[in-house]
């Protein structure tokens, strides 16, 4: 009767725990930068500054995990990793069509503020020429692109451009792509496509 319930009591508790405890090092991703147009930060590991998502040398490396999209079919959520004690995701945050790629908890962001975390995609091959393999798309973001934009000398931010997003000048921002990778892969992207 006690190894019933030892092993009743192991049971239960490995079915509680949590998923994230059994993910892999292939079940855990990193972003790279890709493109021609901004060669200053081509093949570059994306970071985590605050909660911007950028090119900030010294900072940690963005890491998340998958989540199938209860709101979007074929599409991803992209949970950052390691886990903290809110749920953080990555997701465009913003206003007016210009959107900040960072991590949040999407419960804290105030109302009237565009926050999707729940349209990504990783396309291993893409059906676009000229667009590299393990791409990150936006399934919200018809017409716009993913963009960089230089912060002085700290390094750059990374956003999402929409469409009808109204900036300045064209010169204040670079065109890029965002792909994926699994940590225990990293340094095998295919770079400079966009």
């Amino acid at each position: 009767m006690k190894w019933q319930t030892l092993s009743l009591a192991l049971f239960a508790s490995a079915g509680i725990a949590s998923p994230i405890a059994a993910l892999s090092k292939n079940d855990i991703y990193t972003l790279r930068v890709s493109s021609k147009y901004a060669k200053e930060i081509d093949g570059t590991t994306l970071t985590l500054k605050d909660n911007q998502i950028g090119v900030f040398r010294g900072a940690p490396a963005v890491q998340f995990y998958t989540v199938p999209s209860a709101e979007r079919p074929g599409a991803v959520e992209l949970h950052k990793f390691p886990v903290a004690d809110s749920d953080q995701v990555l997701a465009f945050v913003g206003k007016q069509g210009l959107l900040d790629f960072s991590v949040t908890n999407p419960s804290t962001v105030p109302a009237g503020t565009t926050c999707d975390w729940k349209s990504f995609a990783l396309v291993s091959k893409p059906q676009n020429a000229g667009k590299p393999d393990n791409l990150v798309t936006y399934a919200s973001g018809t017409g716009g692109s993913w963009v960089a934009f230089k912060t002085g000398n700290d390094g750059w931010t990374i956003n999402w451009r929409g469409a009808d997003a109204v900036t300045i000048e064209k010169r204040s921002y670079m065109i890029v792509d965002v792909v994926y990778e699994p940590v225990g892969a990293e340094g095998s992207s295919t770079v400079g496509s966009s």
